[in-house]
């Protein structure tokens, strides 16, 4: 069975990330909505019209997914009562859910690579991948713990009224964590978001020295955001710094490559000892 699986719909970036990984690209026959595409070779393939966008999983109609013939739907978990999956396996086409997305642990949000390994018969290959990703990413852990930085950070960004931010004991605060980082609301309970009024998230923030993860390309852009922003030390500081400048290569890869989205985060908190080192997927705000 697992030799005949040649033509994939991936309905998530992380699950074009992997596939991409293990070089499978070339299989991948339908995606949710190219406008969320990084990769190169993908984006020159809807152009060709060999691979098309069909919606995911909760909003699409069947026939574009049976208009691609697959051999299996990979889709992530948000919505395992979507009536289109009842179709699906009537018409006779295998799903597979992935819950990459509910690891908190950025190493085993990396290891759902050996799944894709044994789905596509690449066993080894995602074994030794993930070994090395396991590697680089332990070294580095070890490493910046014998930094100490005062420095504190806040995460996050403004959505109408509200601001969310990684909740404690969620996947980003792991990483800054691992990083070495002194994040602000490390000590907050769950494994998703907490929502924060702009008021609270100035009144906390103002003496904060670092901000990561605003959902813009330059400090103006943030201001429009909300005015109120200037009385952040971070702001003020030039300390500001996201990943929205590559946001579609960001989440096609991030997931897969948590050992260098670690040494980004170490580069933002100890700039001197990864003076050599070049961004990835963050970018100081213009």
């Amino acid at each position: 069975i697992m030799s005949e699986l040649n033509r994939i719909v991936a309905l998530s970036a992380t699950h074009i990330g992997m596939l991409e990984e293990l070089d499978l690209l070339e299989k991948i026959v339908g995606i949710s909505d190219d406008k969320y595409l990084c990769s190169s070779i993908l984006k020159d393939r809807i152009k060709e019209g060999s691979l098309k966008s069909i919606g995911d999983i909760g909003m699409a109609d069947i026939e574009g997914y049976i208009d691609v013939n697959p051999d299996i739907v990979i889709y992530s978990g948000f919505d395992t009562k979507a009536p289109i999956l009842k179709k699906l396996h009537s018409a006779g086409i295998k799903t597979f859910t992935n819950y990459d997305w509910k690891e908190t642990h950025p190493l085993g949000r990396a290891e759902w690579l050996k799944v894709f390994g044994v789905l596509f018969n690449k066993r080894e290959k995602a074994e030794r991948l993930f070994n090395n990703i396991e590697t680089a990413y332990l070294n580095l852990v070890n490493e910046v713990a014998e930094y100490s930085s005062n420095e504190t950070v806040m995460v996050g960004t403004l959505y109408g009224d509200v601001f969310n931010a990684p909740a404690g004991d969620s996947y980003m605060a792991k990483l800054l964590e691992d990083a070495n980082i002194n994040y602000k609301y490390q000590e907050t309970k769950g494994t998703g978001s907490i929502s924060l009024t702009l008021e609270e998230v100035i009144s906390d923030n103002r003496e904060t020295d670092i901000w990561l993860n605003v959902a813009a390309q330059s400090k103006d852009k943030v201001l429009e955001m909300n005015n109120r922003f200037r009385l952040l030390r971070s702001l003020q500081e030039d300390q500001v710094y996201s990943y929205y400048y590559e946001v579609n290569c960001f989440w096609e890869q991030s997931a897969i490559r948590p050992h260098v989205l670690l040494l980004d985060l170490c580069k933002i908190a100890y700039p001197d000892k990864f003076q050599k080192k070049k961004f990835s997927f963050y970018k100081k705000l213009d």
